[in-house]
């Protein structure tokens, strides 16, 4: 070792580099894959989603950039309960179970499916909505006691 290190006298500083550059980049890596569970979503029942993410293709289309936030954990939806007025939104779920699969069932009060989402390894669920005025009801298939009221109100 010692005669390579006559030989190659930049090698140890090669290596403390390397090491250095791999430390950085695996906390680089970790840190931009990894949320606490922690985290709450804001409170409130209407979010900017200029505070959340910049808008993807479908989503912009919103006039007023409104969100409805929706997290689901063990004890079910909270809010259980969201009342706003009819207009373009973008219901976004946050799923903080532990069950590797979820099944997601927007229904009308006339029982009329509006849209159903089936979440594997995804950690949260967005759609762009224009309900028409009512009462809604959100579920997920195989925890019935799992609801979320919407009420969209008239303009």
């Amino acid at each position: 070792m010692v005669s390579l290190m006559k030989n190659y006298p930049l090698l140890p500083r090669i290596f403390h580099v390397s090491i250095t550059l791999i430390a950085i980049g695996s906390a680089v890596v970790l840190a931009s894959v990894w949320t606490p569970k922690s985290s709450k979503p804001p409170s409130g029942s209407y979010v900017s989603l200029a505070a959340v993410q910049a808008p993807t293709a479908q989503d912009s289309t919103l006039p007023s950039g409104e969100m409805e936030m929706i997290r689901l954990s063990s004890k079910g939806f909270e809010p259980a309960a969201i009342s706003r007025r009819r207009g373009k939104f973008l219901l976004a779920v946050i799923n903080r179970t532990s069950l590797p699969a979820l099944s997601l069932r927007l229904v009308h009060e006339n029982r009329r499916l509006v849209v159903t989402r089936r979440l594997g390894r995804e950690m949260s669920w967005r759609h762009v909505l224009d309900l028409q005025p009512g009462q809604y009801s959100l579920r997920e298939t195989n925890h019935p006691d799992w609801i979320c009221r919407i009420t969209i109100e008239p303009r």
